[in-house]
């Protein structure tokens, strides 16, 4: 078989695994790491991370997800960011880096990540509920109540948008 081919198979399927491995061989540290086998497969993958290219953002997402999972959010953080650096205009990657802020307790840059995500696309209404509920927390009324208007305008224009509703 092609060793490219199911190299790309794992990676897409999205297990962690097959995340570590692209991240690994990308930047060739796979041998390495092996040799010294002193980190798990998150932290590894992590280690790896930070010189990809933009092909590689999914991987970056699912390697984020993984550390995320395993309570691993400052890492998390730092692969969320350099996915924002290799994809500044990809809304996924804005949002994957404001719920790592949020859960890690910086509610401001998470609204800010949150803004970028609306101006990004605007027919996110779950990007503008989660910002809603972001001002509310800091105690910014009058914004939550703007940001929660634009989640239901934006999830209006989106229903009104779609194929089906044309017909």
């Amino acid at each position: 078989t092609n060793p490219q081919r199911h190299r790309d198979t794992e990676t897409t399927t999205g297990r962690a695994r097959g995340s570590f491995l692209a991240v690994q061989e990308a930047t060739g540290t796979l041998e390495d790491a092996a040799r010294r086998n002193l980190l798990d497969d998150e932290t590894r993958a992590f280690t790896a991370a930070r010189n990809l290219r933009p092909q590689f953002a999914p991987t970056l997402f699912e390697l984020a997800a993984t550390l995320i999972l395993s309570g691993k959010f400052p890492e998390a953080l730092e692969v969320s960011s350099q996915t924002v650096r290799l994809v500044p205009n990809s809304p996924r990657a804005h949002r994957q880096r404001a719920e790592i802020l949020h859960s890690l307790g910086a509610r401001l840059a998470a609204i800010d990540e949150l803004r970028v995500v609306c101006a990004l696309n605007p027919y996110d209404e779950f990007a503008a509920m989660q910002l809603g509920d972001l001002y509310m927390e800091t105690g910014q009324h009058e914004k939550a109540i703007d940001a929660y208007r634009s989640g239901l305008d934006a999830g209006s224009r989106s229903v009104a948008a779609s194929p089906r509703n044309t017909e």
